[in-house]
């Protein structure tokens, strides 16, 4: 749900003069970062369209969440920035561009989040489950996924886009029509019920998530070291006592067997690098930790916020709304970073 609250205007009124254009300083670089964000999300989507080698069945839910991200910058953010120059309410712009600026901001903005939310379950499932998910996880399986959170979304976020229908387009108390009406009491609880299932628990859920994850590699790596190494001294020892027992004199030679036992093993570690050459595939826990990271900075203030909000009654400024939409821009900005940045090297 958008925070913003622009002065309200009335858009049955054409003969009325137009505001004057107020490029702000907040206005001008979420406009700047939205611009970069359409062109990184977009871009990534194109380049897997021509590179579909690209694609594996953990980069779906990447691309699901760059056709979301793609999707809410279109619908979404030029009718916000038009409001925001001009001063005046969504609804001044008519009634089509109110219907589709409600549904980007209740409906579409809330897929990206279930999206983060996607990636964080799926390394779950890979790391609790990892024959299952070796055996059961394919692209048609990741695809079918993210079509049911699309529709889980929309089941859960619709209810709150359809109450506002009846107040949409509605003169308010002082004669101003807006995008949308009073808040009625079913409208106040559903927005309580809306807040805790899109935003909260899926915060919590990725962060929850993580720190698991971490905490379970942390520890099989480091029993992993401690085995390999007991592993290595002991095929050592094995090794040694063979040579020494099947070849006579090797003692005098102890150095050139070192050196030889420590070829060996090199070679054995470099076998399955090259085996492995020239796959481009992400980096799970990279992207999870990425998306955490971003879901952290720039999710985490928005949302406390909107807590203070709904369930605190405590108003908010025009200037903090900005820079907190901002930062939601700034995430979306991020996600395609996440992929570039978290691809092997051939």
């Amino acid at each position: 749900m958008d925070l913003h609250n622009t002065t309200a205007s009335n858009w049955s009124r054409p003969a009325q003069p137009a505001a004057r254009a107020n490029w702000s300083v907040i206005t001008n670089i979420r406009i700047a970062i939205a611009l970069a964000s359409f062109i990184m999300n977009a871009g990534v989507l194109i380049f897997h369209f021509v590179k579909r080698s690209f694609i594996t069945h953990f980069t779906i839910y990447l691309l699901f969440l760059y056709i979301a991200n793609t999707i809410y910058l279109v619908g979404a953010q030029p009718i916000q920035f038009l409001s925001d120059i001009y001063s005046v309410n969504v609804a001044y712009f008519g009634p089509a561009a109110c219907g589709v600026y409600s549904y980007a901001q209740r409906v579409v903005s809330i897929v990206p989040v279930m999206a983060h939310v996607l990636i964080a379950v799926n390394r779950l499932w890979a790391m609790t489950y990892p024959i299952g998910y070796k055996n059961h996880h394919t692209k048609k399986v990741a695809t079918y996924i993210c079509v049911a959170m699309a529709g889980y979304v929309h089941l859960i976020c619709l209810p709150a886009f359809i109450l506002y229908m009846p107040f949409r387009y509605k003169p308010d108390a002082s004669g101003v029509i807006k995008c949308e009406g009073a808040m009625t009491p079913m409208m106040f609880v559903w927005t309580r019920v809306d807040s805790c299932l899109n935003r909260f628990v899926p915060l919590f859920l990725i962060i929850g998530v993580y720190i698991y994850i971490f905490i379970k590699r942390w520890s099989k790596r480091t029993n992993q070291v401690t085995h390999n190494t007991n592993s290595t001294e002991r095929q050592d020892r094995t090794q040694t006592t063979k040579l020494y027992t099947a070849m006579p004199g090797i003692q005098e030679e102890s150095v050139g067997h070192s050196s030889f036992v420590e070829r060996a093993k090199q070679q054995q570690m470099d076998r399955p690098r090259r085996e492995t050459v020239g796959v481009r595939k992400v980096k799970p826990f990279l992207v999870l930790t990425m998306t955490t990271v971003g879901v952290i900075v720039c999710w985490l203030p928005l949302d406390v916020i909107y807590f203070c909000m709904v369930f605190l009654y405590m108003p908010i400024g025009y200037a903090v709304s900005g820079a907190l939409h901002m930062l939601y821009t700034v995430q979306i900005l991020f996600d395609p970073l996440m992929w570039i940045f978290s691809l092997r090297k051939p």
